[in-house]
């Protein structure tokens, strides 16, 4: 009775299912397999948090150096942005 499930009765031989199952050893079939999504593709409500730096990362000072370059990248202008490409 443990190993019957609902869906076992849309087999097309529900005997010999049950059959395999009951086979010592026999490991079930993960229940992500018959879906159509990828496996953990469906979790849309759950947010990651923002990805933080390792504490001894952040010890080293590369916060600083990362921020003073991002202020000065947004005091340039595009002009200036599109030669320091060049």
């Amino acid at each position: 009775p443990e190993l019957v499930e609902a869906h076992d009765i849309t087999a097309p031989d529900p005997d010999f299912l049950i059959y395999l199952k009951g086979i010592p050893g026999t490991v079930p079939v993960p229940r992500h397999w018959g879906r159509k999504r990828k496996y953990l593709q469906g979790k849309r409500g759950v947010e990651k948090p923002p990805f933080a730096l390792p504490d001894f990362i952040v010890k080293t000072g590369i916060c600083d150096v990362r921020d003073a370059t991002a202020e000065d990248d947004a005091k340039m202008s595009v002009k200036q942005k599109n030669r320091m490409r060049v």
